[in-house]
């Protein structure tokens, strides 16, 4: 005689078949990782190269600028301060004096500072004043320079290129070569480094 058979329901055997495991998951995570940073690494520095040129239309819009100033008023602005270095004052992105001269005398408080922005007329600027390259970060402000002073003149002349006059008086052969003197950016190694690629 034949024993008895049950049907038992097949759901129950296929039920533990059905999803998916901790690591098959953990697998197409790291695939989709993976996957992800090979395209992000690409990008990045497609945005890093196009910071690079956007700067460099900045700095080169700076020194369009520091001519066109010099053309009309016979001189180039003092550097902006930021109100950081002991006994100075932030100046907001206009040019700074020392006290209390003023552009006949041509003295400006510090040599080395901040593009004047202001002055010159240039955006971008921080909320300070402060002309900024493209990654727009505070500590990333145009730097800017000038030459000459009482203790180091040129040619004999004081205050060479902050004094209006003395431009003329100093021998400068190109007012558009001294100006490129006069700009650096805190980018510039990665200005360089986009440059090349």
């Amino acid at each position: 005689m034949p024993l008895p058979t049950k049907n038992f329901p097949m759901h129950h055997q296929t039920a533990v078949n059905r999803g998916f495991t901790l690591i098959e998951i953990a697998v197409v995570l790291v695939i989709l990782t993976i996957l992800l940073a090979t395209l992000a690494i690409p990008i990045t520095t497609q945005l890093n190269q196009k910071r690079a040129a956007e700067t460099q239309k900045m700095l080169d819009l700076a020194q369009q600028a520091l001519i066109g100033y010099a053309a009309a008023n016979g001189r180039i602005p003092c550097p902006a301060t930021d109100g950081v270095t002991v006994g100075a004052v932030n100046s907001f992105g206009d040019e700074r004096f020392a006290s209390p001269a003023d552009a006949a005398a041509g003295k400006c408080e510090y040599w080395t500072g901040y593009l004047p922005a202001v002055t010159l007329g240039l955006s971008p600027v921080d909320s300070q004043g402060f002309m900024i390259d493209a990654w727009g970060l505070q500590q990333n402000r145009i730097r800017y320079a000038v030459w000459g002073s009482d203790t180091v003149p040129i040619n004999g002349i004081s205050y060479p290129f902050t004094k209006a006059g003395n431009m003329k008086l100093a021998t400068t052969t190109l007012l558009s070569e001294s100006t490129s003197k006069f700009l650096s950016c805190a980018n510039r190694r990665q200005l360089a480094r986009y440059r090349r690629q």
